[in-house]
C-alpha cells in the first residue's frame, strides 16, 4: 500500500474553529487506512506553539516552521488583481452560505437555513473577525489600520453579495 500524506497548515486556525488540532490528528488517526502508512505534515505558521508538544506527545508528525500561506496575489494595481480580490470576496460568501446549507452542523448553519435570514448577521460575524484580523497584523504589516478599511469594506461587501447569490441560487462563481 502507499504512504499517504496530510498536510495541515495552521495560519489559518483560529480560538473559534469547530475542530481543535488535537481532534483533527484524531480524526485522521481514526481512519481506517493503516496508521503507520499516514504522514502528517504541518506547516506551522507560528500561530500553533502546540504542535511541537502533539509531536512530543507521540502524534507523528514533520512540522514545518516559518512557513506563511501564500495566495497568487497579483497586486490589486493590475486588471488581474482586482478581479482576483473581488473574485475571492465573492465566493468566500457564497460558499459562506453553501456549506450551511448543506452542512447543519457548521457555526451558523440554523442562521442561514432558517431562509436565509440569519445571512446578515452571519456575514457582519465575519467583519468583526476580518476587521480583527487586520488590527492584529497591521503592525507586522507596517500598516495603518484606516488605511485598511475602505477596501475593508468593499471586500466585506462584495463577499455579502456573494452569499446573497448563494441564497438566491446563482450559479456558482467560476473561477477559470
Amino acid at each position: 500500500m502507499t504512504t499517504v500524506s496530510v498536510v495541515i497548515e495552521t495560519d489559518s486556525v483560529h480560538d473559534y474553529d469547530d475542530i481543535t488540532l488535537p481532534e483533527c490528528l484524531e480524526a485522521i488517526a481514526r481512519q481506517t487506512y493503516p496508521r503507520e502508512l499516514i504522514e502528517v505534515v504541518a506547516a506551522d505558521g507560528g500561530k500553533t506553539p502546540a504542535l511541537r508538544r502533539l509531536e512530543r506527545a507521540g502524534y507523528r508528525m514533520l512540522v514545518c516552521e516559518g512557513l506563511r500561506m501564500a495566495h497568487s496575489f497579483p497586486g490589486l494595481a493590475t486588471r488581474n488583481g482586482l478581479r482576483w480580490f473581488f473574485g475571492r470576496a465573492y465566493g468566500v460568501g457564497y460558499y459562506m452560505v453553501k456549506m450551511r446549507q448543506i452542512e447543519s452542523d457548521l457555526r451558523g448553519s440554523a442562521l442561514v437555513r432558517g431562509a436565509g435570514l440569519g445571512w446578515p448577521l452571519l456575514a457582519l460575524g465575519k467583519c468583526v473577525l476580518d476587521l480583527r484580523q487586520i488590527w492584529e497584523n497591521r503592525s507586522r504589516l507596517n500598516a495603518r489600520f484606516t488605511a485598511a478599511l475602505p477596501l475593508a469594506a468593499l471586500y466585506e461587501m462584495t463577499l455579502f453579495a456573494g452569499g446573497l447569490a448563494a441564497l438566491l441560487r446563482v450559479p456558482p462563481p467560476r473561477w477559470s
